[in-house]
């Protein structure tokens, strides 16, 4: 994906097919089929009224979406973003998770990335793991899995954001979610012991050491 910028002063997005080398075929699958279900997902969930970037212009091997704000990774690094701006914004994301699971959607894999903040809402993007049959409090606890393993991955001191964010889609989401996700993590504890020799190879991978971050949040009640 990248950004164009038009001569009105608009930016606007241009997803094409990627090219992957064999191992990113390998890890990220087929790029014409995770297009069509970034595709699917952004009509789906447009169509529903839910907070999804709109397609602009799309054909064969390609979508234009419109540019619907920062994405949260890059507000989290941004030294100078406001502490405020950042409650503010990770609350929002909360409730646009909560407000996607209630209607009874899935993103697939939620990243900070993948949630763009405008100053006053969030939007989703990347719905490349996007499927409409995916619904349940099972499904909408793995994203929740996801995303809180993503915010401490990129900053592991982010507990009160995660806070902030998990107490904004309780207040909206779906009942169950949260037992759900603690049944995960649970389920997961196999993971820790599992990783411990590729943390000690790589003792700053920050998505290794985040697993263990992740479950632990988890275990200790969200």
């Amino acid at each position: 994906m990248r950004p164009l910028d038009l001569p009105d002063g608009q930016r606007i997005w241009l997803k094409r097919v990627e090219t992957l080398s064999l191992r990113l075929r390998l890890l990220k699958g087929d790029a014409h089929k995770g297009l069509d279900r970034d595709r699917t997902g952004l009509q789906i969930l447009g169509d529903a009224g839910l907070p999804v970037a709109p397609i602009l212009h799309q054909g064969p091997g390609y979508i234009v979406t419109q540019d619907v704000g920062r994405p949260l990774d890059a507000l989290l690094r941004d030294g100078s973003t406001d502490r405020s701006e950042l409650e503010a914004a990770f609350a929002a994301a909360g409730t646009a998770l909560a407000e996607l699971h209630q209607r009874g959607f899935c993103h697939g894999r939620p990243a900070l990335r993948d949630l763009c903040w405008d100053g006053s809402k969030i939007r989703l993007i990347d719905l490349e793991c996007f499927s409409p049959r995916r619904t349940g409090a099972w499904f909408y606890s793995r994203d929740l899995l996801i995303l809180l393993h993503n915010l401490l991955s990129i900053d592991r001191d982010a507990g009160d954001l995660a806070d902030v964010m998990t107490r904004a889609y309780r207040g909206r989401g779906p009942e169950r979610v949260f037992s759900c996700l603690r049944c995960r993590a649970m389920a997961l504890v196999w993971l820790i012991p599992l990783i411990a020799p590729l943390r000690r190879l790589k003792p700053t991978s920050r998505e290794l050491n985040a697993v263990p971050a992740a479950l632990r949040y988890i275990w200790r009640g969200v």
